[in-house]
């Protein structure tokens, strides 16, 4: 069966040759730039003891600032167009699962409502939300995060269905304010336990028929003695907690950096995963399956035991 292309590809002849004759015609004045700048070296000693410092530092400049159009020029050598064909995408129940990761740190560094905005946003995106899986990283422990987190649950729920756009206004003006509300006179400790709830399962109940993406707040443990490996830390704990919660098969990063676990660990000896990934059994297992767990088929939870395991200090320890 042939399979159809989800875009193709147009080369915009026109514009190729524009650019490249822009191309042509600014390389051409540059290089009689640069030789009348190399001449000046060739001058007499006495013009060039007077003006040499001034001369060098503008053709310094003007080197740098060629080399930089040089790289801006890689994406005009060869311009096209994509033409996208939506109508030949995947029915929603075919289509895979994604867990989404999003990390924060600090609420007076990255304020809390536009780490909020963006989780909002992910859970709108245009995809089956029972195949769409949020995880907020919350490295720093802030009760403001945890709260955001819950009122972003809360508002995303409320208005899901909402066509009335004044109406959505004014919740999301009443979600605003809770939040800047609740930042008042609190403090936040870098020494904290870790925290992991659901803020709402993929499916709510059939009596209210709405349809949400799961999303879940993390905050890992943590110790001033022990390390934490900053963002590639929070990332291993997203994985393994992901991993028995929803344990999709593809992960979206949004504003962070990315980790993947080695795809040739599967099949590998019991003892020797441990050595790598912990002594989780409920982590190994994920491993070699991209299917729900277990631990989150059917059930209603705000913690979860083993995702509390998985961002322990101690977990790390004797891993490789």
């Amino acid at each position: 069966m042939e399979t159809l292309l989800l875009n193709t590809i147009h080369v915009q002849n026109l514009l190729v040759i524009i650019n490249r004759l822009h191309m042509l015609l600014h390389s051409t004045a540059l290089a009689f730039l640069f030789y009348y700048r190399l001449c000046f070296l060739f001058q007499p000693s006495e013009t060039i003891e007077s003006h040499s410092l001034p001369w060098l530092l503008v053709f310094a400049s003007e080197i740098i600032l060629s080399f930089i159009w040089i790289l801006d020029q890689a994406y005009r050598w060869h311009p096209v167009l994509r033409s996208i064909f939506q109508e030949r995408l995947l029915e929603d129940h075919k289509l895979p699962s994604i867990d989404v990761f999003i990390c924060t740190a600090d609420p007076t560094k990255e304020p809390t409502l536009d780490v909020m905005n963006t989780v909002l946003s992910a859970m709108a995106l245009d995809y089956p939300p029972q195949k769409l899986h949020m995880y907020v990283s919350d490295e720093g422990g802030s009760p403001l995060t945890l709260h955001g987190v819950r009122e972003a649950s809360k508002f995303a729920r409320s208005s899901v269905y909402m066509e009335d756009k004044q109406k959505i206004k004014e919740k999301y003006e009443a979600f605003k304010e809770e939040i800047k509300t609740f930042r008042k006179d609190r403090t936040f400790s870098r020494d904290h336990p870790s925290v992991n709830e659901v803020m709402q399962e993929t499916i709510i109940d059939d009596a209210d028929n709405v349809k949400m993406p799961l999303l879940v707040c993390v905050s890992r443990e943590k110790k001033p003695s022990d390390p934490h490996h900053f963002k590639a830390g929070a990332f291993n704990v997203l994985l393994r907690a992901s991993s028995v919660m929803s344990n999709s098969p593809y992960i979206l990063v949004l504003d962070c950096d990315m980790f993947c676990n080695d795809p040739t660990s599967k099949g590998t000896d019991l003892l020797q995963l441990k050595e790598y990934f912990g002594s989780s059994n409920e982590f190994i297992r994920s491993l070699a399956q991209n299917c729900t767990s277990d631990l989150v088929s059917g059930q209603k939870y705000a913690l979860l035991e083993e995702p509390h395991f998985l961002a322990s200090c101690n977990y790390e320890i004797g891993t490789k």
